[in-house]
């Protein structure tokens, strides 16, 4: 799980850098009306990294443990609240707002998924070994 979130995590930082630093030239290739739309990149760019970076795996392996009915909760539930949230502030901050309630959906979810992975299977999804789950003999 570890070498799989290592993996991730190798192509999806450069990819949120390089999004970060030429996010504004990428949208203007689609025309100039779309590099409005950067701090919406942004936003769902960070959040992308951090699904990558701690483990957005986590819910995958839940599903594959006999836990799917934890996680089909979580998933319904933060849908429900990312439709709260963006009815509350895309009106008040346009896209931005629902790039915003994306996120905060999404980081719940990530923690959700993390926390259950970590107490149901025994697992930590994280990119780097804790110190409290030696590695078995003979991996590494």
């Amino acid at each position: 799980m570890v070498r799989a979130v290592q993996a991730s995590a190798a192509v999806s930082v450069p990819a949120a850098l390089l999004l970060g630093i030429a996010g504004r030239l990428a949208l203007r290739s689609y025309g100039s009306g779309f590099v409005g739309a950067y701090p919406v990149l942004l936003v769902l760019s960070g959040v992308q990294l951090v699904a990558a970076t701690v483990g957005s795996l986590s819910g995958y392996l839940l599903t594959m443990t006999g836990h799917e009915g934890k996680a089909s909760r979580v998933v319904v539930g933060t849908a429900l609240l990312n439709l709260a949230l963006t009815v509350v502030l895309t009106p008040l901050l346009g896209a931005v707002g629902a790039a915003l309630a994306t996120m905060a959906a999404g980081f719940i979810r990530l923690g959700m998924f993390w926390t259950y992975a970590r107490r149901h299977v025994g697992v930590a999804v994280l990119p780097f070994m804790p110190a409290e789950q030696p590695i078995a003999a003979g991996t590494s």
